[in-house]
């Protein structure tokens, strides 16, 4: 199984639609569709799937049937892919898509044409959140956020060991995170499959 990270300045919804729209360019039959994943199949892959007729426009939520796990609930069966995406926190317009597929042939040559298609743009764009994300989690902003946190959980009636405790607790999530946003995630990650 290959799996690939795009984070892409547009929204989830319509990083789907041009998905589905280049697959649908290639022949790929869609086999499962949502406004943010779509599941396609190459014509060399196994068919445990049955693909949809479905208009290539974006779908209402839960729109489609995955009988056999084919689409976005289930492991990806060999010769078939997936797009999904999710809106990123801090600038829900952009989106973080990623690109699978399971074995070689037709869906995989047409995720990599994809990704290809939007590997600069991707780049760009990452850097861009990148910043964002450290720049909420910087040591700087640490005191403001700690004063509005004690005030918040002494307004829940904490007494003062217990804030102590919870603050401490927070501030090492806060700093594990800012570490985290501030390394670039690899591009390609190969997932065991």
């Amino acid at each position: 199984m290959k799996e690939t990270l795009l984070i892409l300045d547009q929204t989830a919804a319509s990083a789907i639609t041009d998905a589905d729209r280049f697959l649908r360019s290639r022949g790929l039959p869609i086999t499962y569709r949502t406004p943010y994943s779509v599941s396609f199949a190459g014509p060399d892959a196994a068919r445990p799937w049955s693909v949809q007729t479905l208009p290539a426009p974006a779908l209402p939520a839960g729109a489609g049937s995955d009988p056999q796990g084919a689409g976005t609930g289930g492991p990806l069966s060999p010769g078939t892919g997936q797009v999904a995406a999710v809106p990123v926190q801090l600038r829900p317009e952009w989106c973080r898509v990623w690109v699978s597929t399971n074995g070689e042939g037709a869906a995989a040559e047409a995720a990599a044409a994809f990704v290809e298609q939007n590997r600069d743009r991707s780049r760009r764009t990452a850097a861009a959140v990148r910043a964002l994300e450290r720049g909420i989690y910087a040591d700087d902003r640490w005191p403001a956020y700690e004063a509005s946190l004690r005030a918040n959980l002494r307004a829940q009636g904490l007494d003062d060991t217990a804030i102590d405790t919870k603050v401490q607790r927070f501030k090492k999530r806060w700093d594990a995170v800012g570490r985290k946003a501030a390394q670039a995630p690899p591009e390609e990650p190969e997932l065991a499959g």
